[in-house]
This record gives C-alpha cells, sequence and structure tokens, in this order.
C-alpha cells in the first residue's frame, strides 16, 4: 500500500496530478462536462473542496486543502487503480 506523506501543518494545501490510465483514450477535456459532474457528486457525497484545478487532455493537476481533513477521499483515489472503484467510480466516472 502506498505511504502518503502529509504535512502535520494546519490548513497545508496539497498539489497533485491524476493521470488517465491509458492515454491514448478519449480526453478528459472532451468529457468537461461529466468530469464535472463526477467532481460535484463525489465532493458533495464525501465532503472536501478543492482550491484549484486544470484540466489537460490526459491528466489533471489539482491543489486540495486540508487532506488530513478529508482522509478518506485522498485514500479512495487510487482505488481504480488498485483494482477498486475509488471515489469517482461512485459517479460512473
Amino acid at each position: 500500500m502506498t505511504n502518503y506523506r502529509r504535512s502535520g501543518i494546519a490548513g497545508a494545501s496539497y498539489f497533485f496530478t491524476v493521470n488517465l490510465a491509458v492515454r491514448s483514450q478519449a480526453p478528459l477535456t472532451g468529457h468537461i462536462a461529466l468530469l464535472r459532474n463526477a467532481f460535484e457528486y463525489t465532493r458533495k457525497r464525501h465532503h472536501f473542496t478543492v482550491d484549484a484545478i486544470v484540466i489537460l487532455p490526459d491528466h489533471l493537476h489539482a491543489i486540495w486543502p486540508s487532506l488530513r481533513e478529508s482522509r478518506h477521499v485522498a485514500d479512495g483515489l487510487g482505488g481504480r487503480c488498485r483494482g477498486g472503484d475509488g471515489v469517482w467510480g461512485t459517479a460512473g466516472f
């Protein structure tokens, strides 16, 4: 299992990148409405915020505050890669 490094500083923000598993798949930018709906659905269900996000064709960059408070979301992001649904699987993305 991955050993995530998290800052012990209150109010810390985290930058991360998420890549498509197969970069030759249809681009994220071609499904922006679906991605927006998946984020909104998941954000409401798991109660997290996103300070900033940049969507590129085969990956996205995001800045999230206080992942310590939303640990289940950060841990769930990789679920799909480990054979599970991850948090995004609940929104059909």
